[in-house]
């Protein structure tokens, strides 16, 4: 759509009067408004554009036109969910676990190494690997319970 300038307030003898907006040009006002030079302006930088050219135009109006701007709704900051903290009340209750790959420099036949920490104490636990399988983490892990 081909935006247009919205006309300032014309002046007459008898002081600033602006103009009147009939019902069926309210969405066009404010799509012109709202999208000056390709840009998406806010509710309040669009009301002030239109009451410029036009007397008495409702803000509701121009709210509820933009709650519906398909672009604007695009590009609207998405409120993030707050993340919740992980509690943990005992010892080996909850359990971080890495394996780390000592491919280049293996011992004998350990070429992994496990790495545990206790979330509740922040303990670490390592122990060596021959392979990165999980029974073999599990058998670990059992041992360590």
């Amino acid at each position: 759509m081909k935006t247009q300038k919205i006309n300032l307030r014309e002046s007459s003898p008898f002081g600033n009067y602006g103009r009147v907006v009939s019902t069926k040009d309210v969405f066009s006002a404010i799509n012109i408004a709202h999208c000056q030079n390709g840009l998406h302006l806010g509710a309040l930088k669009t009301h002030k554009k239109i009451i410029e050219g036009y007397a008495k135009f409702a803000r509701k109006a121009v709210e509820i036109f933009i709650s519906f701007c398909p672009t604007c709704n695009l590009n609207k900051r998405q409120l993030k969910k707050a993340l919740q903290p992980i509690f943990s009340t005992r010892f080996l209750q909850r359990l971080q676990i890495d394996l780390i790959a000592m491919e280049s420099k293996p011992d004998n036949e350990f070429r992994y190494i496990g790495h545990v920490v206790d979330h509740f104490s922040k303990f670490h636990i390592l122990f060596p690997m021959r392979n990165k399988t999980a029974v073999e983490t599990a058998n670990y892990l059992k041992d360590l319970c």
